[in-house]
């Protein structure tokens, strides 16, 4: 029995010896403030000597004990047996990971399996599409449909992200230091990565497009504030430009008057009738990012991004640009121009577009 339970004690150290010292082996690695953080939730640990180890490889249950540890789902450990067998009947039980799915799981896991069960983990609101963001990874064309949904899922949430080379390395074995790191993001969401700003800067690279830090002037008005705004402008440009004609009547027309001088109720309703007259309907996607925010002396805040929308109707041209054509996925940035009133309410005054327009794929067979 003795003999058991050292053998137990040893398998298990890394995750349960207490962090009562700075560990040595720390500073000035890339991960030490995520692994910090998360040794002072006391979801991960050092080793008795005073080391964390942060490079070395780390298993399948080590992982699964942590994700379950970190979500409150707390096992107690067997006396006698597999020390880690409690926390994996639990993660079966919770659909992190399937019956069967690892032959053994005391081998090291790899960064897709961290990725997948990550992504299990999280039961978040938040819509994305795969094809937004498959790009950013230039390695992953052989991962199967259901691996690549989970990693752009926690790649979305801002918890996962690859290297500078545009590799992921799904293959790759995950370390102690990438498992602090992931559930440092999926714990405190003020040190996710901002995956739409990233997406801004990438579309924007290259010798023919601007840049938005180049394009901008004002003054910088604060993180809380900004959000506001942006969330507003997304709710103002859904419904004046994600707009299918099923949808419009009095009620809708007029949550969109929440943006606009009670004057213009008029011109409103004219532009919202070409999309019912025609059957037409705009699927339309804003993207940008706290950076791009402004306000100007003259209270006027002006937010930058990056649009894509499509078009489709029985009369689209009531709607289309001479330039554009049906079904067709447009890419460009715009400047959106509000007024701000005394109350704080935002009036819309324009959308400016900037640069060339990009053309994607289009819906049509």
């Amino acid at each position: 029995m003795l003999k058991k339970l050292v053998v137990l004690t040893l398998a298990f150290v890394m995750l349960s010896i207490s962090s009562y010292a700075e560990l040595k082996d720390l500073k000035g690695h890339w991960a030490e403030n995520n692994i910090n953080a998360m040794i002072s939730r006391g979801i991960i640990n050092g080793y008795p000597d005073g080391t964390f180890k942060p490079d070395d490889k780390i298993q399948v249950d080590q992982f699964i004990k942590l994700i379950l540890t970190s979500d409150g789902n707390y096992e107690e450990i067997p006396q006698e047996g597999y020390w880690a067998q409690n926390y994996v009947n639990k993660a079966i039980e919770l659909n992190l990971v399937k019956e069967g799915e690892f032959d053994t799981y005391e081998r090291p896991i790899t960064r897709i399996e961290m990725a997948k069960i990550m992504a299990l983990s999280i039961n978040e609101p938040g819509e994305f599409k795969v094809e937004d963001y498959i790009s950013e990874f230039v390695d992953i064309n052989d991962l199967t449909k259901e691996e690549k949904e989970y990693l752009i899922k926690v790649y979305f949430k801002g918890i996962v992200n690859g290297y500078s080379d545009g590799t992921f390395k799904p293959q790759g074995t995950g370390t102690r230091a990438e498992a602090a790191t992931l559930l440092t993001r999926k714990e405190l969401t003020n040190k996710r990565l901002d995956v739409d700003k990233k997406f801004i800067k990438s579309e924007l690279s290259g010798p023919d497009r601007q840049d938005l830090d180049e394009i901008y002037s004002g003054k910088f008005i604060g993180n809380n504030i900004s959000y506001d705004y942006i969330s507003e402008a997304k709710e103002f440009v859904g419904l004046l430009y994600n707009v299918d004609y099923k949808n419009i009547n009095e009620d809708y027309i007029n949550r969109a008057m929440k943006y606009y001088d009670v004057g213009r109720k008029t011109a409103l309703e004219g532009y919202f009738k070409k999309f019912t007259d025609g059957n037409v309907i705009k699927e339309f996607k804003l993207k940008t990012d706290k950076e791009y925010v402004t306000l100007n002396s003259k209270d006027t805040v002006y937010i930058y991004g990056f649009i894509e929308y499509r078009t489709t109707g029985k009369e689209k041209n009531k709607i289309l640009n001479e330039d554009e054509k049906n079904g067709v996925l447009y890419k460009q940035i715009v400047k959106l121009k509000f007024y701000l009133r005394k109350n704080g309410k935002m009036i819309y005054e324009s959308m400016d577009r900037i640069g060339e327009k990009m053309v994607g794929e289009s819906s049509e067979k």
